[in-house]
């Protein structure tokens, strides 16, 4: 992964006879430098990666297939991913500014980005990374579980309305059966149609591809971008003061 092995040992040797001593640390610029951010009893999060070269902190990793404790969209919630990253002693959120790798399900995708973005604290950029810290007190618990107001093409999940734990289906399950929405909508929906659904739902997914013409309504409803899951358009809806 470091390219060629010999080579790699030999200057990590030239750095300890030049005196670069900090310099044989720096493996992974971004996360030597998140690392040096962060106290040193910190226990980081790193989002769909495994790997943690330079960090110097103790992390757990939630990518989908490498491991098989943490489900976000089995959380059902924000106060549910609170408690599950609690449990597992998490101080700070680490990952890749506004990008899914699409490894974990759609549910789980919408859920911790919301999480990460609205609920996490202190979000600052290091290089492509984003850095948060847990935050001190879980968001309000509610009886009501999201809605989700999706817009795509066909290939998988067909567009209508969904709740956010009813999206459970792994984009690699070679099962196509997809679960269907509780409310289907069809590729006619203008931008005014979609107006009402989208100023009710707490998230929004939008393929451009099919439907390119709705894609400037979610900011005007208060649905902010929250990641790009491959074709998909990923928002949700900020936590308002009264919801934390």
């Amino acid at each position: 992964m470091a390219g060629s092995a010999p080579e790699k040992a030999a200057l990590l040797l030239a750095a300890g006879v030049k005196g670069d001593y900090e310099k044989r640390f720096d493996v992974f610029e971004s996360y030597h430098t998140i690392g040096r951010k962060l106290p040193e009893d910190a226990t980081v999060l790193l989002h769909e990666t495994h790997i943690h070269w330079g960090l110097q902190r103790a992390s757990v990793s939630d990518h989908a297939g490498t491991q098989g404790g943490i489900s976000y969209v089995r959380a059902g919630s924000l106060a549910g991913v609170y408690d599950l990253l609690k449990s597992l002693r998490v101080t700070h959120l680490v990952w890749t500014t506004g990008v899914s790798l699409s490894a974990d399900t759609l549910g789980s995708d919408l859920l911790f980005f919301r999480f990460a973005t609205y609920v996490a604290t202190g979000q600052r950029k290091v290089f492509g990374e984003t850095l948060a810290r847990m935050p001190s007190e879980p968001p309000l618990r509610s009886a009501h579980v999201d809605t989700v107001a999706l817009f795509d093409c066909g290939e998988r999940y067909a567009s209508g309305l969904y709740l956010v734990t009813a999206l459970v289906k792994s984009d690699f399950d070679p099962e196509v059966n997809f679960p269907k929405p509780y409310q289907p909508f069809g590729r006619a929906v203008t931008a005014d149609d979609s107006r009402p659904i989208l100023g009710a739902a707490t998230f929004a997914v939008i393929n451009p591809r099919c439907y390119k013409r709705l894609l400037s309504v979610p900011r005007s409803l208060g649905l902010q971008k929250m990641a790009k899951r491959g074709e998909l358009e990923l928002y949700g809806r900020p936590v308002a003061p009264d919801d934390e």
